[in-house]
């Protein structure tokens, strides 16, 4: 049994289990298995060309949860996988939840350097890998990594042979099918951490986010009453898994509401809407880049979206036409979202929400979020219209990072400080500004990139923008501006867009002084645009031109 080290005070479990937002005795397994008896020839996932139904998952799970027993895994031992969408990451993840054990996701697009100190930092026991996908050999990075990992103890391989010293998928499942007779439940807690999710640190190393089984199962159900019809949730589910949109909207919300995932691990606009088509998929989550993959693709007036009842957007800038579009002209309903790692849903929008709201912020508290917008440098609280960084404390906060010196920077008693900029308006909507880090301070003013990419984005030859400092030897810095051309854009220039934003009333200090044009942005998994990379692009150009 390992035990875990957390902010969860007596105090917090007491206000938020009286006001109903926390369990006392049930779990995540628990509303599965009443499902799975009533619906057991329902499909849970769908996966390439596999179709698994909630009886075939439960025997897998259980399966899994003997085999992990067998291996000498307790309570609260960490297990680790590093896959795609696959529907394998159900059944591991579900039977961690059965097994008491804490499951610990991993973007698959990591390579050594953040796998070892992830591994490392979490202590796994034993990690789930593919054997290859796209073109990557996890086997050969494991076989590296192992001697410089002393807890862990399995490598588990999926989808082809397991080298020697290493277990297939199939060998694990029948280990669990012998332990069948001697497996003895564990008693598990609500209150246990049973989720340890690495942030994609776009600008340091990851940290590791401690959730329990009470948080990220009410980050579910805060939503599930705003967001989803009671009697059909089909999500599809292109974004990874292993990001926390992913994971409590598939691995959470389905056992929870009863629903089917369908699961695409390489993402693709043009098979997502067959896949949408085919399986009547009402509900899609994820980053900019996957609703414009749809909303901009020349073939979407070509297929069915009918069944499409929701798409939450969020993770990365959401230019508001491409939400004004995807509702009024596509007729597919969707809004702007907002949350991170360490507190997955901090608001969200509805389909009553009016489309000005919908278009240009970024949604609403969710039940039992409590937010404010605090002045940087009094520490005051600000009211409607003023910016100021994002706290928030609610239900669904995780229970502190696996490095504790780092809760002292990030919480303020029960409030965590989110790093965040924005404000609330008057009605009560959040609009998120940008980033703390990512203000430019030209000649001692400061400037919002957010503020200047909204206004580009607003320009019809613009797709994306992202705008960064860059060195000034005069002014400190000056704003840079990266920018993706609109399909069927073929010519911009620099003056182009600083006549466009002085039209736009843009102040003078806060103009693009550089523009670059690029074909993509360098993105984290989950769609998040590392700013960092084109910062220090942006940095070296400079140099070599001024040398």
């Amino acid at each position: 049994m390992t035990e875990w080290k957390t902010r969860l005070r007596p105090e917090t479990i007491k206000r938020y289990t009286e006001e109903g937002y926390w369990e006392t005795d049930k779990l995540l397994s628990d509303y599965f298995d009443a499902y799975c008896k009533e619906h057991p020839d329902q499909v849970m996932v769908v996966d390439r060309d596999r179709r698994v139904t909630y009886a075939e998952m439960a025997r897998e799970i259980d399966r899994l949860s003997f085999a992990f027993q067998s291996l000498g895994l307790g309570r609260g031992d960490v297990v680790s996988f590093q896959l795609p969408n696959w529907l394998e990451t159900m059944s591991i993840y579900l039977a961690c939840k059965k097994a008491g054990l804490v499951c610990n996701p991993i973007i698959y697009i990591y390579r050594a350097a953040e796998i070892e100190f992830i591994l490392k930092q979490a202590e796994s026991k034993v990690v789930f890998i593919p054997k290859v996908f796209r073109g990557f050999d996890f086997t050969d990075m494991m076989v590296e990594l192992r001697p410089k990992l002393p807890a862990l103890e399995h490598i588990v391989v999926i989808g082809g042979d397991a080298p020697e010293g290493m277990t297939g998928y199939d060998d694990l499942l029948d280990v669990g099918q012998k332990a069948m007779d001697s497996y003895v439940q564990e008693k598990v807690d609500p209150n246990d951490v049973s989720l340890l999710l690495y942030t994609s640190g776009t600008t340091s190393e990851p940290k590791g986010v401690m959730h329990t089984n009470n948080t990220i199962m009410w980050e579910a159900k805060s939503i599930r009453d705003i967001w989803i019809d009671r009697d059909i949730y089909n999500i599809m589910m292109a974004t990874p898994v292993t990001h926390v949109g992913g994971l409590f909207t598939s691995l959470e919300m389905v056992p929870l509401a009863g629903g089917t995932a369908v699961f695409q691990d390489v993402w693709d606009p043009e098979e997502a809407m067959k896949l949408i088509e085919r399986e009547r998929c009402t509900n899609m989550l994820g980053s900019t880049p996957f609703l414009q993959g749809i909303v901009l693709h020349p073939k979407v007036e070509e297929y069915d979206l009918s069944s499409l009842k929701a798409f939450g957007c969020g993770g990365a800038p959401v230019p508001p036409r491409l939400i004004y579009r995807a509702n009024n002209e596509l007729g597919i309903p969707s809004g702007r979202v907002y949350g991170l790692t360490e507190l997955s849903t901090i608001t969200f929008y509805t389909i009553d929400d009016p489309v000005e709201k919908l278009t240009h912020t970024d949604g609403s508290p969710v039940a039992g979020v409590e937010v404010r917008i605090v002045d940087l440098a009094s520490g005051r609280d600000l009211g409607p219209g003023l910016e100021g960084e994002i706290w928030a404390k609610a239900p669904e906060c995780f229970v502190g990072y696996k490095n504790p010196d780092l809760n002292d920077e990030a919480f303020d008693g029960d409030w965590f400080r989110t790093g965040d900029l924005g404000f609330m308006d008057e009605d009560g909507y959040l609009t998120i500004t940008g980033r703390k880090k990512e203000i430019i301070i030209r000649s001692g003013e400061n400037i919002s990139v957010k503020e200047v990419e909204d206004m580009l984005h607003t320009h019809p030859a613009i797709q994306e923008a992202a705008v960064v400092g860059m060195p000034d030897p005069k002014t400190g810095e000056k704003a840079c501006a990266y920018i993706i051309l609109a399909t069927g854009a073929s010519d911009l220039t620099l003056e182009d867009i600083v006549d466009f934003v002085v039209e736009k009333g843009l102040a003078k200090q806060k103009i693009p002084e550089r523009m670059e044009i690029v074909e993509d942005f360098p993105r984290t998994h989950s769609g998040k645009i590392k700013k960092n990379i084109l910062k220090e692009a942006i940095a070296r150009q400079v140099e070599s031109e001024t040398a």
